[in-house]
């Protein structure tokens, strides 16, 4: 990872303590516990609804302000039947259209991400992401950095180890006598940089070990602990340091 892409994700983290507050990092990490995915998950609409209630709850986002879409093959058929079509891809896995006249904000999800419950999870968290930062007005359509950060933002909500899970997923094929391996990317953060947003979230939480590592997809954990070991030893976190200064000084402003 290079020396811009680590000095973005400090910049980006100071930002989203900026505007979401240094006690976000307080929230207990999204985990994929029974509580988040029934066993077994079977994708039903009645199971895709109840993962929806607990991930607005979460991202703090009002289950009644957001309307999902779930579509199939490659062309979400809201891009038809809106009057003002406005959208920000995930890939293929998502799409985020913006507010309707009533208020309400839209977000397509392909269905095919159903039946990968941790891709789903991801899916869900960036879109809500997107009416956190786009719906809220906290940034500009136009920025170049909006889906990254979107990314980002989720990791700092505390979804980030379906974040990084999603992110890279192999997968075994067979086709007659044939078979192979096929691999399809998920998100905007390459491994490294997941891994160290991951470890800059873990020490703003005060976490030098913390127990959710073991949720890491073997892909990730080696960067993640590389990720951490450096931070423990070197301390070059500068700009989070000014973080959690900014933090506390607009606390002591909000409190006066």
């Amino acid at each position: 990872m290079s020396v811009e892409q680590k000095g973005w994700i400090e910049e980006r983290m100071r930002w989203l303590q900026r505007e979401f507050g240094s006690n976000r990092t307080e929230v207990p990490v999204l985990q994929p516990t029974l509580s988040i995915f029934p066993r077994p998950w079977n994708g039903t609409p009645g199971e895709c609804e109840e993962l929806l209630g607990h991930l607005c709850e979460y991202m703090e986002v009002p289950r009644t302000g957001v309307r999902v879409n779930f579509y199939r093959g490659t062309q979400d058929p809201l891009r038809f039947h809106m009057p003002a079509y406005e959208s920000s891809e995930s890939g293929t896995a998502g799409m985020y259209h913006g507010r309707t006249v009533d208020g309400v904000f839209i977000i397509s999800i392909a269905a095919e991400q159903i039946a990968r419950p941790a891709a789903l999870v991801a899916t869900i968290c960036h879109e809500l992401g997107h009416v956190l930062l786009l719906g809220g007005d906290r940034l500009p359509p136009g920025e170049v950095d909006h889906e990254p950060l979107t990314d980002l933002l989720a990791i700092y909500f505390g979804a980030g180890i379906f974040m990084a899970n999603a992110a890279f997923d192999f997968e075994q094929w067979q086709n007659g006598r044939t078979q192979g391996w096929r691999t399809s990317r998920h998100g905007y953060l390459s491994e490294e940089e997941l891994a160290y947003a991951l470890a800059c979230y873990a020490w703003l939480r005060g976490e030098a070990d913390p127990s959710w590592r073991r949720h890491l997809a073997g892909n990730i954990t080696p960067y993640f602990n590389d990720a951490v070991h450096f931070i423990a030893t070197t301390g070059d976190v500068s700009l989070l340091r000014d973080a959690s200064r900014d933090a506390e000084k607009a606390s002591l402003a909000r409190s006066a």
